[in-house]
């Protein structure tokens, strides 16, 4: 039998203002209730995004897997927590309030232009109100919550924590390790977000690497020709620009986190929107395989496949489960600030067709724009630069992931003194829920900080 707390942990919005209001944030300890925990505890930072929550709303039974599979076997507690802000965190920073009349976009073929219009309307009227809460959005960032953490371990008088991190959790992680080195035994670390430059020829390197895997993946598959394929689809995305494909009732039996269901009657897909479909459809290793199958069926107009993309996309696009002040206080203090603007230009230059159309109308003024709407300044310089440590970590990492590249993983390891590396072939971004094997690679690692024979364990992982 596993044991569970549940508790909210409380503090001021600006740690360092007494006069601030108070925020917080849920805390869910997993543990053995007939043994005393054999280690520090493992405390997994949220739901990565950054953004998305970690699940307490809609999956405590997926939440208890990792609690089976990483911490018990290592003999230590399991501590999960929501980031400030975002899924049962007070106040939960959202907008999808405020973005009903942008839902209604997809309800016809806008222009990309016209989707950001729009978009930017609904987050116009959304900072009107978080600021009549007076919400300070420039506390909303790694930093803060790695000071959380760092508050929660005094709270609770725990030693050190052994920290797990999927995705931008994994910053929060690094910055956890940057800032309180002396808090961390150890890191777990899975598709992980870095501090730093990283993929930042962004936003045409983000759009253009989820293609590039996608291709050499069909290129690396019998019976796959990348040419031929890539060619097919990019015909697919001219003709469904100027002939969309019009989906009747795309919500029937799916909903958010919070079980909402979407307001659409119809989903026009046209080339834009399958390019951006397809693009965050490839967080899933699935998707990979089933792209040929979704290309085929387009060119005949048949919409089957396309219905199993479409729950993850009006997920992300109408969901209520998602923060976008919190990734945008994120965002535009962390990342936007270190965009090298020029290589982008260069890159989309050279970008295929079906990605400059798709990009077209969206400039730096634009991104400027959207991060003045909601005022956040620029982050210290330190996170500009690379977390260097020698808290023993462990890295595990899919091959096809489309959103932390193994190839910027491979670049960061020089930072880390003590460091393993488990890379598994056929997983992408969004896999790790599931995959013992790669749990029992972190257990393992958090006994005896190596994975000895655990690399010839697993039979994608090496």
């Amino acid at each position: 039998m596993t044991g569970l707390e549940c508790f909210y942990m409380v503090r001021r919005e600006d740690p360092d203002r007494d006069t601030s209001g108070l925020i917080a944030f849920p805390v869910v300890r997993f543990f053995d209730p007939d043994r005393k925990s054999d280690g520090s505890p493992v405390l997994k930072l949220g739901g990565g995004g950054p953004g998305n929550p970690v699940g307490f709303e809609s999956s405590y039974f997926g939440l208890h897997w990792y609690y089976t599979n990483l911490a018990a076997p290592a003999g230590r507690d399991l501590y999960v927590m929501d980031p400030r802000g975002v899924g049962m965190a007070h106040p939960r920073l959202y907008c999808s309030d405020f973005l009903e009349e942008h839902d209604a976009v997809f309800e016809s073929p806008e222009t990309t232009q016209k989707e950001q219009r729009s978009l930017r309307e609904g987050y116009k009227a959304c900072k009107q109100f978080l600021d009549r809460m007076q919400h300070d959005l420039s506390q909303y960032n790694s930093l803060a919550v790695a000071g959380d953490a760092e508050a929660l371990r005094q709270a609770l008088n725990v030693d050190r924590w052994v920290l797990f991190g999927q995705s931008f959790a994994a910053r929060y992680a690094l910055t956890v390790a940057r800032e309180f080195p002396r808090s961390v035994e150890a890191m777990v670390l899975a598709g992980a977000a870095f501090p730093g430059r990283g993929l930042l020829e962004h936003p045409v390197a983000v759009e253009q690497i989820p293609f590039e895997k996608l291709f050499a993946h069909c290129e690396a598959t019998p019976d796959c020709d990348r040419e031929t394929l890539e060619t097919r689809f990019g015909r697919l995305v001219n003709r469904l620009e100027s002939e969309p494909i019009t989906v009747n009732d795309p919500g029937h039996g799916i909903h958010d986190g919070y079980g909402r269901g979407y307001r659409l009657d119809r989903f026009v897909l046209t080339g834009a929107r399958l390019v951006d479909l397809v693009q965050r459809g490839l967080v899933k290793a699935e998707k990979f395989v089933k792209f040929g199958v979704l290309v085929g069926e387009l060119e005949k107009g048949v919409t089957r496949e396309l219905r199993s993309w479409l729950p993850g996309y009006l997920e992300y696009w109408l969901g209520s489960t998602y923060s976008d002040p919190v990734f945008y206080a994120h965002y535009c203090s962390e990342i936007h600030p270190l965009i090298d603007f020029a290589a982008d230009a260069r890159k989309r230059g050279k970008a295929p067709e079906y990605l400059r159309s798709f990009n077209r109308g969206v400039t730096r003024e634009d991104e400027e724009a959207g991060c003045a709407l909601w005022g956040v300044l620029p982050a210290d310089p330190v996170e500009a630069r690379s977390v260097e440590t020698d808290i023993p970590t462990l890295f595990l990492q899919g091959r096809l992931d489309p959103v932390t590249p193994l190839e910027v993983m491979q670049n960061e390891l020089k930072n880390f003194g003590r460091r393993e590396v488990l890379v598994f072939d056929d997983l992408s971004h969004a896999d790790w829920h599931g995959h013992e094997c790669a749990m029992v690679a972190g257990a393992r690692f958090l006994e005896r900080k190596s994975l000895d024979s655990m690399q010839g364990q697993c039979a994608d992982g090496r």
